[in-house]
């Protein structure tokens, strides 16, 4: 049974849902958070630290908590990047940097959802973005695909 034949087909077609309906729920969630928490408020940085960051060799992790206020109530995040609570793969001197923007006491801008505003983030998107996360399952599931539709067609 190649993946060409008859039964290979059904192959293709399970290979590529398996592959692509993670990937658009993942940039559907990322999607969906990233619009929900536009509203910004003033935020208190009350707590930052650093670690080596365990995915990359001489490369650091920040760790932000700050405190703000909402319709006369008070709340407390970690998130920096929506679904992301560190910033992570700095360098030293990134590092450094990050650590004097987000200094202890330092006032800083937090948006949040006003739907839910316990849920807040410093940044309004990731760098490369949450929803890189979904790409190569995304291009796997579409290549897939394709050449399922191509061998249905032949």
């Amino acid at each position: 049974m190649g993946i060409f034949d008859k039964n290979g087909q059904k192959v293709l077609l399970a290979l590529a849902v398996l592959a692509l309906v993670p990937a658009i729920g993942l940039f559907a969630l990322t999607a969906s958070y990233q619009s929900a928490a536009q509203t910004p408020v003033q935020a208190t940085i009350v707590e930052t630290n650093s670690e080596p960051d365990p995915d990359y060799d001489y490369a650091f992790e920040l760790h932000v908590t700050y405190e703000y206020e909402y319709e006369r109530k008070t709340y407390e995040s970690n998130n920096i990047y929506p679904l992301q609570e560190e910033m992570s793969g700095l360098s030293e001197s990134e590092l450094q940097e990050a650590k004097q923007t987000y200094a202890e006491g330092t006032n800083v801008t937090a948006y949040i959802d006003a739907e839910n505003p316990g849920t807040a983030r410093l940044k309004e998107s990731n760098a490369p973005g949450a929803g890189a996360d979904a790409i190569i399952p995304l291009v796997f599931g579409l290549v897939l695909m394709g050449l399922f539709v191509v061998r249905a067609l032949t």
